[in-house]
């Protein structure tokens, strides 16, 4: 199972709007990623592709007494919705666990990095994540998406188990391994190396998804309902926990740090 390739138009495109809002903000992008369902390895014909970055303000904002905005974003539009975070944000989240921003910097399809300072933000991210915090955000993710497998009735959205499918498998690769999990379905299931039975409704239920739309539907596969039920129904143990004084020592240093060098 292999994620499926950026378009280059789309491609394009991506990187002209990233050049734009950079020179419209005078900000500098870190690094910009794919998010969703074709970062996660399985979109759908009719996906629209979700572009999330990390910028870098001039030294002078961050001294500044005026607040900034930590946001840029577009519209959304039926294809392409794109924004991203001031790294000030990006970094004062990630001491909240941050998923979303964990996922980022694991996304296995991107259109720019800088090397150098995402390397770092990357491994700062990992050292605050704690898995107590990530494994109730994938529990509630896949419990919500398990009801709405449910609530279906006879006639699933294979986008619904998909959803459902995914938080369930980090979760048990925070049970397993007590780190961030991978953010796409094919590494996820390399490394928890499922059942072939079950690895093989999976796989069959993404081709599905892959050649149908977002609002297909598709008869109960009753070893994916038993399978999101023996993971999402249980409260989790309790995992290792994270220094979280200490980490965020850290971070302030490296924050100074990167914003300096990209003055």
């Amino acid at each position: 199972m292999a994620l499926q390739a950026i378009d280059p138009g789309m491609r394009r495109r991506v990187e002209t709007e990233l050049e734009r809002m950079e020179t419209e903000n005078g900000v500098t992008i870190l690094f910009a990623i794919e998010s969703g369902s074709r970062s996660w390895g399985f979109p759908s014909r009719d996906s629209d592709y979700d572009v999330r970055f990390v910028y870098l303000r001039p030294l002078a904002d961050y001294l500044s007494v005026s607040s900034r905005r930590d946001v840029i974003e577009r519209p959304v539009d039926p294809v392409l919705d794109i924004g991203g975070w001031d790294l000030r944000k990006a970094l004062q989240l990630s001491l909240r666990s941050n998923a979303a921003l964990l996922e980022w910097l694991s996304s296995p399809i991107t259109y720019r990095t800088e090397a150098a300072p995402v390397g770092t933000i990357r491994q700062l991210v990992r050292s605050a994540a704690d898995p107590n915090a990530l494994a109730a955000h994938y529990l509630n993710l896949g419990r919500r998406s398990l009801e709405k497998v449910r609530e279906d009735g006879d006639a699933v959205r294979p986008k619904d188990y998909c959803y459902a499918l995914r938080a369930a498998c980090c979760l048990e690769w925070l049970l397993r391994f007590h780190g961030p999990p991978p953010m796409d379905m094919p590494s996820l299931l390399s490394g928890l190396t499922p059942d072939a039975e079950l690895l093989a409704r999976i796989q069959d239920l993404i081709a599905r998804k892959a050649e149908g739309g977002e609002q297909d539907r598709q008869g109960h596969d009753a070893m994916l309902d038993q399978f999101l039920t023996d993971r999402l129904n249980p409260t989790p143990p309790p995992l290792p926990t994270v220094d979280r004084d200490r980490v965020g020592a850290t971070i302030d240093r490296a924050f100074c740090t990167i914003a300096l060098a990209g003055s």
